[in-house]
């Protein structure tokens, strides 16, 4: 609605922390959840419940600045299920609501799905998480620009804030993970090769992570950063341009509770530190977890 208002382990600990490991790694709360680079056994689930809140100073519709303060909540679910063949299929679904606003007090809202991400992961070797993944980017609406929602409002299309550049990515990536057992710590990294259309540039994806448990199977810290570096020229820069971004979080799980350990409830905070035809700004984030 628009409208405007004025894998597996050899031990039962390192078992235990694996599960950790994977379960901290989907409760990053960064512009895409992240699931790791350990793949679940065949009928093994997990499901997340999550709530991000987003300012920045500046807006942007497919990559071109409104010239308005934005601030967007969205509420997501996320899920992976393992399937046979050392298989793993993940989805993420968002519904956004977004606010540009004028310094005038002028504000311009717009509630819709936002970009769904599909996910199918494979584990390459058995003992070592190392994993291929391929993510489809799905947006789930049209361009303001592209739709009729705002005829009633027609000179003021750009300044009703996007779900997103509307646009399908996709992304083949590797996916990498190290255990420090038996410090009950980790560390993560990613690299894929985005693929867009419709005049967007394709650029090169990078994620890195880690974290220890501050309090062994019940209390974890980490760390994430992720980004996007453009390695083309837009096809028309003037009606669209691609946003490319650095982004770091930190973040606390807490798991483990006596009547519930499959049960995670993580807290995030997240900044984009770099940002190009995007905006710069600060998110908080809140998930509820649980594995099956």
């Amino acid at each position: 609605m628009t409208r405007c208002e004025t894998r597996p382990t050899r031990s039962p600990w390192l078992s235990r922390l694996l599960a950790g490991l994977t379960l901290a790694g989907l409760c990053l709360a960064g512009p895409t959840a992240t699931a790791g680079p350990w793949v679940k056994a065949p009928g093994e689930g997990y499901l997340k419940a999550g709530a991000t809140w987003f300012e920045a100073e500046e807006g942007f519709n497919q990559g071109i600045s409104t010239g308005l303060a934005y601030t967007g909540i969205t509420y997501n679910i996320y899920g992976e299920v393992g399937l046979p063949g050392d298989l793993q299929l993940v989805a993420d679904v968002p519904l956004v609501l977004a606010t540009n606003r004028s310094g005038a007090g002028v504000k311009y809202h717009n509630s819709t799905f936002g970009d769904a991400r599909f996910e199918l992961d494979y584990a390459l070797l058995p003992d070592l998480p190392l994993t291929l993944g391929l993510e489809a980017k799905i947006p789930l609406y049209t361009p303001l620009a592209e739709g009729t929602a705002l005829r009633p409002y027609p000179r003021s299309t750009e300044k009703f804030p996007d779900a997103g550049d509307g646009n399908v990515d996709l992304t083949p990536k590797l996916l990498f993970g190290y255990s420090f057992h038996p410090i009950p710590a980790w560390a993560t990294a990613e690299l894929g090769y985005r693929a867009r259309f419709d005049g967007f540039a394709d650029g090169l994806h990078w994620a890195v992570g880690g974290g220890i448990f501050a309090v062994p199977d019940y209390v974890a810290l980490g760390v994430y950063a992720s980004g996007v570096v453009n390695i083309q020229e837009d096809e028309d820069p003037a009606a669209q341009q691609t946003k490319e971004f650095s982004y770091g979080q930190v973040y606390l799980l807490g798991k483990g509770l006596p009547f519930d350990p499959d049960l995670g409830l993580t807290l995030s905070v997240g900044r984009i530190l770099h940002a190009r035809n995007s905006s710069l700004g600060t998110d908080v984030s809140l998930g509820l977890s649980h594995g099956f």
